[in-house]
């Protein structure tokens, strides 16, 4: 009985005392280019997150051979009936899986130069170029993940939580009556 009693105390103890109490979240300090007492907010697209599974070597740099294999391998992946052509539903459920959403950047139109409706492999190419010549920021046709990256500041007014100054004086029409009176309904 005694072991009873002392297991039932002594393990939620132990437990308590191991669980992870949560770390409170840090603010980070924006770079004196962004002025005093400003947070920042680190932002990366989707594109970038599937740029990032283009790096082979884990080197954390995506070079020109590790792209174009990567690119060829998105296509393959976004034609699932293998025809050479990627239709609307074909790339919808590729945005979906591997830029996380259907709605994500860049949406379909980017890839669909002539706006037909199905986006070749020509197409998908020049798409996926741009989108590397874009993110080479040093033009060393190269894709450091820090250039994948870009970091700015939180807008002061959301990062305090301020609310826009309302008037609590009700302005005439703006009721359920619309100023000709009460109504019920």
């Amino acid at each position: 009985m005694k072991k009873i009693i002392l297991t039932c105390t002594v393990i939620p103890l132990l437990l308590q005392a191991c669980a992870s109490s949560p770390e409170p979240q840090r603010e980070i300090s924006a770079p004196p280019a962004f002025g005093k007492n400003q947070s920042v907010i680190t932002v990366v697209s989707p594109a970038s997150l599937l740029f990032t599974s283009f790096n082979r070597n884990n080197d954390y740099v995506i070079d020109r051979a590790e792209f174009t294999a990567g690119r060829d391998q998105a296509f393959l992946n976004a034609d699932s009936n293998q025809d050479g052509r990627i239709n609307l539903f074909e790339m919808d459920a590729w945005r979906q899986g591997a830029l996380g959403s259907k709605d994500a950047a860049p949406m379909s139109i980017f890839f669909d130069a002539d706006f037909n409706q199905v986006v070749t492999k020509k197409e998908f190419e020049a798409a996926f170029d741009t989108l590397f010549n874009n993110s080479d920021k040093d033009g060393n046709n190269t894709i450091a993940f820090t250039e994948l990256v870009r970091v700015a500041a939180r807008p002061s007014g959301r990062s305090q939580g301020k609310k826009p100054a309302q008037s609590k004086q009700k302005k005439r029409g703006q009721g359920k009556g619309g100023g000709r009176g009460q109504h019920s309904y």
